[in-house]
């Protein structure tokens, strides 16, 4: 009888511990679409990385992704398109590519103004680029965004419902991180710095983070700068998204 009791205690506990463990949040990651990059110092970049534009897209895109699942919390499942393997992932990723809008979009300043930044409602035009003057920062400070749309960064909308409804059922995700825009510009003002190849570059990540009900949360743009004596991809990658990652999940609930 004693061991009967002792083996259901253990098993009590195994379960406690079981529970304790298992994560209360799932959170699926998207990706940045290629057609949302843009690279103005690829031409430098390239050669000493040995790699074409195309492999450079997809390094920066699965880099990305890597460090933000790896600064993610324990307590939280993760789920990603670019590494969930399977055919439905990579069908996945590439309805929510072609379903997307993405907006230009001022940065909220209360509860009333989030209603309307749902991914599923008030479909605008997709937004024109604006040619953009970078403000000279010190090397590497991660700041936010300091320029004429200071108050403003990259959403994404979504004109059929279903598509995000899917994307939520199919993992059970509780929120869902899009990385919107990826940027690299060059600050080119002083021709001194430019002609010694010291002038700054300005890493831009832009990203929105969704409820279940397609709910925003929150979003905004994310700036590293390093200089333009550094071209190593890879080296650029492991420098300075890690904190461009933790910042990002930092905002999740």
């Amino acid at each position: 009888m004693k061991r009967i009791v002792f083996g259901c205690a253990l098993l009590f506990l195994g379960l406690s511990v079981f529970s304790q463990n298992k994560p209360d949040k799932t959170i699926l990651f998207i990706p940045f679409d290629s057609k949302m990059y843009n690279n103005q110092e690829s031409a430098a970049m390239l050669p000493e990385s040995e790699m074409t534009y195309e492999q450079s897209i997809q390094y920066f895109t699965t880099s990305l992704d890597e460090h933000m699942t790896m600064a993610i919390r324990d307590s939280i499942n993760v789920y990603s398109l670019l590494r969930t393997y399977t055919t439905d992932a990579y069908n996945d990723i590439d309805i929510v590519h072609q379903q997307a809008d993405y907006v230009l979009t001022k940065r909220p300043e209360n509860l009333e103004e989030k209603r309307d930044l749902s991914a599923v409602t008030s479909i605008k035009p997709r937004f024109k680029k604006e040619k953009e003057k970078p403000e000279r920062l010190p090397n590497g400070e991660i700041v936010s965004v300091r320029d004429d749309n200071k108050d403003k960064f990259v959403s994404v909308k979504f004109l059929d419902p279903q598509v995000f409804i899917d994307l939520i059922s199919n993992y059970s995700a509780q929120y869902v991180v899009f990385i919107t825009q990826f940027e690299i510009v060059g600050d080119y003002s002083n021709p001194y710095l430019v002609g010694s190849k010291q002038y700054p570059r300005i890493i831009r990540v832009h990203y929105v983070i969704f409820n279940k009900n397609a709910t925003f949360i929150t979003g905004d743009v994310i700036e590293s700068v390093f200089t333009a004596q550094e071209n190593n991809i890879s080296t650029i990658c492991n420098t300075y998204f890690p904190k461009i990652a933790k910042l990002i999940v930092k905002q999740l609930p």
